[in-house]
């Protein structure tokens, strides 16, 4: 939903067409981040373990990272339960790759994933990372 200031009222802009795995709707989107240049949302599409993106008056999504059926797992190309995705200023994307324990980092346009922070597992180590939720680059690219 989009809601201008002082509005009342919003207005349906990315899904709304109940829940599921069509390129038409949503699946427990957990996380978004806003890209102006490309007047895009990409969005954490949790449930349907990946990421896509919604340009702002489009009907359907297109899929950026992840599974386009649905299929969870834990290779370079499939995400688990992702929870959120920033892009940086060349549109790479980052995602905190939730049930996977780590944060994936996909070039621009590239379906297969690197692991940049943590092991795949649960763990508390200094190595390790347990559910992140969420993800954020500074200026020098910095995670």
């Amino acid at each position: 939903m989009r809601y201008l200031f002082d509005a009342s009222s919003g207005t349906v802009i990315a899904g709304g067409n109940g829940r599921g795995l069509t390129n038409t709707q949503l699946n427990f989107p957990v996380g978004l981040y806003f890209d102006s240049s490309s007047n895009s949302l990409f969005i954490a599409n949790s449930v349907s373990h990946n990421i896509v993106r919604w340009v702002i008056g489009a009907t359907t999504w297109t899929l950026v990272a992840g599974s386009i059926t649905g299929t969870a797992g834990s290779t370079s190309i499939l995400l688990n339960q992702p929870h959120d995705v920033v892009l940086d200023p060349i549109g790479n994307v980052y995602v905190a790759d939730g049930f996977n324990n780590r944060i994936q980092f996909f070039l621009n346009d590239q379906p297969n994933g690197t692991t940049i922070v943590g092991i795949g597992t649960a763990t508390s180590t200094v190595t390790g990372l347990f559910l992140p939720v969420s993800v954020a680059i500074d200026t020098q690219l910095n995670v």
